[in-house]
């Protein structure tokens, strides 16, 4: 066993262990730009600190665009809404001078602003350090003498080959509890090896009692519980900003790396040992932290604390059923249920809605890209909500007539259903089907093959005019295993119509291009090639 030298030793005034909030257990990016677009519009009119009506006020904003679980507020002095402002601290977006107000990072800036969320916070994860500010706050406590980049330590694990390229969610706790710095990675490695040859949990590992100290967590069961719920949260973070797959290892959850991502790992990698000093000045690191692809943040502090637009304190209701929309479909113009709803609900005009939501128009797609890749790894809790977006998707960015018939039932008598969605070309002569799979990793089971073969297809002419010609099957999926091609000519070769995969990354990257209608023809020629399509395809047609 290698020996302890690389660890920091005990300091009972401090915490070793790793931190990270856990107001929001899985960071996606579209969620942190508007949660951070939110706070800055409440905060207009208004200071933040000790304003708890604003505070508030902000929590029931994030119910608005279900960005938060709806419920009353019984603390009139809850600090719920603060734990919002450690979290946007955490991830480099806000700060404050001298302990006043809040001002936006860099990458704040770019966030509010509608740039695309998940490189942004991609970046950020990747450059997250310890110590930092947000560990110098009184109740986190961290170790400044701890010297390490959790995130990227963490996809250092999933790249060493002794583990095979996965980590348990339980094991994340190993690296949480002794990843102090990158001289740890042996000793961490070694410990999550034992826990799978001696086929033992994580409290087996734990050297000594003082190694779990937390500053106010005492039992040794609420310790462990403790740092198991942190290990998970990195985790999720990891997954809502899709550096790792999810999947399971003889009935446990897993996590392997994303190669999608490797070039992003690799540049990563190169400043492992580059560490943003002066983490006890909250401005200085902040800035330095949130100029997450510039060199320096050399704004002035007003020029910080700016953001585009001019809007009354309570549009904040409309952003946020705005961004609820957004995170639907992929919108050119808004529907006139959207204002419809908002002026019985709330009373507000048609006029003072187009005011409010002008300054993010341009931003919807960008909006509904990032929930849409979320959707696609969500897995059976958000499966219809998939179903929909790839609907719509179809319906406003590549023209077709499309219907979402996934819960559609068959008529009397008739057993088996419809794919998720059915699509009908412009020439109203052909028509397709198309099942969505939110997961990260579609391995096409024998299940959903015959399926396909034996009902969705033979179905189809259900749905339409029996003289329309099936053109296709398309799967569509956050990504897909390796052998699903084989299985796409065999079905092909069984059922004599094309089936085709595309990830829902490359669907978006097609769907973005402002297609015409004449670009139709191309993107049926795609999907009837019998492959897993992707963008590289579609420029080669």
């Amino acid at each position: 066993m290698t020996n302890r030298s690389c660890l920091v030793s005990c300091d009972e005034s401090t915490r070793r262990v790793w931190m990270f909030p856990r107001n929001i257990r899985r960071i996606h990016p579209w969620k942190v730009a508007q949660i951070l677009t939110l706070i800055m519009e409440n905060l207009r009119h208004s200071k933040w600190d000790g304003n708890q009506s604003l505070q508030n006020r902000f929590c029931k904003a994030l119910e608005q665009a279900n960005l938060k679980k709806p419920g009353v507020q019984y603390d009139p002095r809850s600090g719920g809404p603060r734990t919002y402002e450690a979290q946007l601290k955490c991830l480099g977006l806000i700060f404050k001078r001298q302990r006043k107000d809040l001002h936006l990072t860099l990458a704040g800036v770019d966030l509010v602003n509608g740039s695309p969320p998940l490189p942004i916070l991609q970046a950020i994860l990747l450059a997250h350090q310890y110590p930092s500010a947000y560990g110098n706050l009184s109740r986190v406590k961290m170790d400044p003498r701890l010297k390490v980049k959790p995130f990227l330590f963490l996809l250092h694990l999933l790249h060493d080959d002794r583990l095979k390229g996965y980590l348990l969610t339980e094991e994340i706790a190993v690296p949480v509890v002794y990843g102090h710095n990158e001289e740890c990675l042996d000793f961490c490695v070694e410990k999550i090896l034992r826990m799978r040859l001696e086929k033992i949990n994580f409290s087996r590992v734990i050297d000594s009692d003082q190694d779990t100290h937390l500053l106010r967590t005492t039992t040794p069961v609420k310790k462990i519980n403790n740092i198991l719920d942190i290990a998970n949260t990195f985790k999720n973070c990891l997954q809502a900003c899709v550096f790792v797959n999810v999947f399971k290892v003889k009935g446990r959850e897993s996590i392997e790396f994303n190669d999608e991502f490797e070039g992003l790992y690799e540049d990563a990698l190169k400043r492992v040992d580059q560490f943003i000093p002066h983490y006890n000045n909250e401005e200085s690191f902040q800035r330095s932290y949130g100029a997450w692809d510039r060199i320096k943040d050399t704004r002035s502090i007003s020029e910080s604390a700016s953001i585009p637009g001019a809007i009354a304190p309570d549009d904040s209701i409309i952003i946020a059923k705005f961004f609820e929309l957004c995170g639907q479909q992929a919108i050119d113009d808004i529907p006139e249920t959207f204002f419809t709803e908002l002026s019985k609900n709330y009373g507000f005009t048609k006029e003072k809605v187009e005011k409010a939501i002008e300054p993010y128009l341009n931003r919807s797609l960008t909006y509904f890209e990032a929930t849409f890749l979320e959707l696609s790894r969500s897995g059976k809790s958000r499966a219809i909500d998939f179903e929909k977006a790839i609907c719509n998707l179809f319906q406003q960015k590549l023209h077709f007539h499309a219907k979402h018939t996934g819960q559609q039932k068959r008529p009397i008598g008739k057993i088996g259903g419809y794919t998720d969605v059915f699509v009908i070309a412009l020439d109203d002569q052909h028509c397709a089907i198309i099942d969505a799979k939110a997961t990260s990793s579609y391995e096409f089971p024998a299940s959903d093959y015959n399926t396909m073969k034996s009902n969705y297809i033979p179905n189809y002419c259900e749905l339409t005019d029996p003289s329309k010609k099936l053109e296709f099957c398309l799967y569509v999926a956050g990504g897909f295993h390796r052998n699903v091609e084989y299985k796409l000519k065999s079905l092909k070769s069984e059922t004599g119509t094309p089936v085709s995969s595309i990830n829902a990354s490359d669907l978006l990257k097609i769907a973005g291009r402002n297609l015409k209608t004449t670009d139709q023809s191309k993107v049926r020629r795609l999907f009837r090639e019998n492959y897993i399509a992707n963008e590289t395809k579609f420029n080669d047609l």
